[in-house]
């Protein structure tokens, strides 16, 4: 459970910087 939801932060970030560049 854990993991998940550390790979959907990792994901939410890497979106986050695309947006932000």
């Amino acid at each position: 459970m854990g993991i998940i939801i550390h790979r959907i932060f990792y994901l939410f970030l890497l979106l986050s910087c695309q947006v932000f560049i």
